[in-house]
């Protein structure tokens, strides 16, 4: 045989044994591990709440089972809370609502107006992004207005529903203040 045949065959044998004739090509491999790292969640709450005696109406009294509304009144209350917060650098939004406001009532009421402070700056509405750290002071200025919409048009004992301060009184004590870290 010629020295190049020889050559060919040597070279195609070599080739079929790299390629898987006799079994499979390797590759050096290896692992590592990552350490681990103590993560603790740390906490947003509203905290130490402290709400006027009483809702006002219109700036004046309003007494639970007496008072009366009318279509334009305005119930206020003034509540405070301290911020309670483990973590740094957080913004959050407030906001007020009314769970009970369902039926006739919702479309009668409105929270709109009602307005949060931080730490004595400017007055703010809900929704609204503001930075938070702990201890500071929010003050709510709670407003809740019996508008035109969905009022009354006649005086017939359906209608009367508005007027009931007891009824009005429990839609009230279901106010809530609440904040959410804003992301």
């Amino acid at each position: 045989m010629k020295n190049a045949t020889k050559g060919a065959l040597a070279a195609a044998a070599a080739g079929s044994l790299l390629l898987g004739g006799a079994g499979s090509l390797a590759y050096w491999t290896d692992t590592g591990n990552v350490s681990g790292a103590n993560i603790d969640a740390g906490h947003l709450k509203l905290a130490s709440p402290s709400c006027d005696a009483a809702w006002k109406l219109n700036g004046g009294t309003f007494t639970d089972g007496t008072t009366k509304i009318k279509p334009g009144d305005e119930l206020t209350r003034h509540c405070t809370y301290s911020i309670d917060l483990v973590g740094s650098g957080l913004t959050a939004k407030f906001d007020v609502s009314v769970p009970a406001l369902t039926g006739s009532l919702k479309d009668a009421l409105s929270t709109s107006g009602s307005t949060f402070t931080i730490g004595g700056g400017n007055p703010n509405t809900p929704g609204t992004p503001v930075a938070v750290a702990n201890g500071d002071t929010v003050a709510v200025d709670l407003k809740v207005k019996f508008t035109d919409n969905g009022a009354p048009t006649s005086s017939t004992t359906g209608d009367n529903a508005f007027n009931s301060a007891t009824a009005l009184g429990a839609v009230l004590g279901s106010t809530t203040v609440s904040v959410t870290q804003d992301h």
